[in-house]
Order: C-alpha cells, then sequence, then structure tokens
C-alpha cells in the first residue's frame, strides 16, 4: 500500500511539474521583438514632437499616464498631457533627436533610457535654446499587445520647457 501510494505521488508531482513547464512556455516573451517595438515607437515620438503632432503624441500616452517634467507640474491622463503639449507647441517651435540608449522588458511592462538633444525657438521671437537631456519611459503592453507609455519622466539641462514649469 505504500509503495503504491508513492507511486501516485510521483506520477502526480510529475504531471504536475510538466503542467508548470508548459505554463511557463506559453508565457514567454519575444524580448527582441518588444525591444524593437519600443524603439520603432521612439522613433515616431520623435518624428511626431519635430512635426508638433499633438495627437500621435497623446497616442502614446496610456489613459491613466502620468507626465513628469523638469520643474513642472505633473500632467495625469491623457487630457491634462494634451493641455500640456499644446501650450508647448503654441509657444515653440521644436527640433530634437531622441536616442534610445537602453530598453528592458519584463513581461507586460518595459522601461526605455532614452537621450535627446535639440532646439527649441519661441515663436513670439527670440534666440532659439539648445538643450538636452534624459528620460524615462515607462510602457505597459495593452491587451491588444500594442506597448503604451504609462509614465515620463525626463530631465533637461536647459530651460526647454519653463512654461510648464510655470
Amino acid at each position: 500500500m505504500k509503495i503504491l501510494l508513492m507511486v501516485i505521488l510521483l506520477v502526480f508531482l510529475c504531471c504536475f511539474t510538466v503542467s508548470c513547464q508548459q505554463g511557463e512556455e506559453l508565457a514567454t516573451v519575444d524580448v527582441e521583438a518588444d525591444v524593437q517595438a519600443i524603439k520603432d515607437i521612439a522613433a515616431d515620438a520623435n518624428m511626431a514632437i519635430n512635426a508638433a503632432d499633438i495627437d500621435w503624441i497623446v497616442s502614446f500616452y496610456a489613459d491613466d499616464a502620468v507626465r513628469i517634467p523638469p520643474k513642472g507640474p505633473i500632467a495625469i491622463g491623457k487630457e491634462a498631457i494634451r493641455s500640456r503639449v499644446q501650450e508647448l507647441f503654441e509657444e515653440y517651435t521644436i527640433q530634437e533627436n531622441d536616442v534610445v540608449k537602453d530598453v528592458k522588458i519584463s513581461s507586460n511592462l518595459a522601461v526605455a533610457h532614452v537621450i535627446f538633444s535639440g532646439i527649441v525657438t519661441p515663436k513670439s521671437g527670440g534666440e532659439p535654446t539648445e538643450g538636452k537631456g534624459n528620460c524615462i519611459w515607462v510602457f505597459r503592453r495593452e491587451p491588444n499587445d500594442a506597448w503604451t507609455c504609462i509614465y515620463s519622466i525626463w530631465t533637461s539641462d536647459s530651460l526647454i520647457y519653463q512654461t510648464q514649469a510655470e
């Protein structure tokens, strides 16, 4: 009887182990494809910034996104983000160059480190301002497998985003 119980327990443990391994295989992530998807989104974001494409920029963010500029008020949600981006483009022409330095993927979250440099020209006249900085974007994989930004925070060595700080 003891041997039969041991055999049943051993069979159960083997089945449990195999089922767990199969579940892990189903949950694997194509990290290279995800990293490339984030890099593609960053390239599109760079083009949207340079084109002052407010609609695309807002679509970059999740509905509950948080945007934290240097020295500025935090924008939470798409409408607040739209308002701040619109104010920025009403006052400035921006030519920016973004370079993705690193992307880390963990299941349904991704973090991108982006460095940027650019020139911001006041539309009301005045001298252009050159600037550079670092940005961290945190992305969430949505149910449709699209990545959306849930947190955006950056530093700047200039007052490029001064209007957002006031």
